[in-house]
């Protein structure tokens, strides 16, 4: 646990200062079938791009957005929060992110969050849903190693962007490496640039109105992988704060001088 939790202090010590604008206290609360979200933070302040968004984001499903009034911030305790029902049913896991306008993350990402049962029924749709656009090749995604994602149309005129989100940790773009279209689908691809050994969830978007989510994907690899994809205090290359999170209490605290964070998950 104490390298775990080294590997975090590193992470908030050297990563770039804009990382370091993070809200230091984040709290996601629970939530049940149809119910209410409630997300809250304060400490630090708010980033320049406003508003704030609530990311919501069901594994294999269509990811939910939240625009945040500006008004949801008190600037006289320097605290938010912010509360939405949650059109999702029971069993149903997801994350939730916090981020700015520019869709960079404000605070820390949730854990992964399962929905609870309960007896309202009133946001649960028996329409069958439409398989999404966009097809990952393969499940199984290792460290520094390429992925392919492919869509069922076919235009260079709008990419598909594509954005991680580590539990715990922080979200994060992924730049494509490559291209091919065979039969009217766009096929890209993308290096992996995640530590083996955490989680990671991938939100697809074209920009023309089409968002996806990924399954939580567990990153694989060992002693012989390549690792020049993973930059020095970056989140995603460190491990050790993966697993310390999922290992520490539900709320701990971590002080850095003039930087104390509390993380707290219900």
């Amino acid at each position: 646990m104490l390298l775990s939790l080294l590997g975090l202090l590193c992470f908030l010590v050297f990563a770039p200062r804009s990382a370091l604008s993070l809200f230091q206290f984040v709290s996601y609360s629970r939530v049940s079938q149809c119910g209410p979200f409630n997300v809250s933070f304060n400490g630090g302040m708010l980033p320049a791009a406003l508003p704030l968004t609530l990311t919501v984001l069901p594994f294999n499903s269509t990811p939910l957005a939240f625009v945040i009034p500006n008004s949801a911030w008190d600037n006289s305790t320097n605290s938010g929060s912010f509360v939405s029902l949650l059109p999702i049913p029971a069993g149903v896991a997801l994350l939730a992110s916090l981020d700015d306008a520019a869709g960079n993350s404000a605070a820390l990402i949730s854990d992964v969050i399962q929905v609870q049962p309960s007896t309202d029924t009133s946001c649960i749709s028996f329409n069958t849903a439409a398989p999404g656009p966009f097809q990952l090749e393969n499940r199984a995604v290792s460290q520094c190693l390429p992925f392919r994602v492919s869509r069922n149309t076919s235009s260079l005129d709008y990419l598909i962007l594509t954005r991680g989100f580590i539990p715990t940790s922080l979200s994060f773009e992924l730049q494509w490496t490559g291209y091919f279209e065979s039969h009217g689908v766009d096929t890209f691809t993308y290096i992996m640039d995640v530590a083996e050994g955490l989680h990671v969830a991938l939100l697809f978007d074209d920009g023309r109105g089409n968002r996806q989510v990924s399954d939580l994907l567990s990153v694989q690899g060992g002693r012989s992988s390549p690792s020049g994809c993973l930059g020095p205090g970056s989140a995603q290359s460190t491990a050790a704060a993966q697993d310390g999170a999922q290992r520490l209490s539900r709320s701990v605290i971590f002080a850095i001088p003039g930087f104390p964070r509390l993380i707290r998950f219900h």
